[in-house]
């Protein structure tokens, strides 16, 4: 489960970067 918590915490920026970076893709979609 550790390893779950810490995939999470990095995904949560780059999901946030993605965005920023590729407002085109759907993001949500991608989820």
């Amino acid at each position: 489960s550790g390893h779950n918590r810490d995939r999470n915490r990095i995904d949560s920026p780059s999901h946030k970067r993605t965005q920023s970076h590729d407002p085109s893709k759907p993001l949500h979609h991608t989820k």
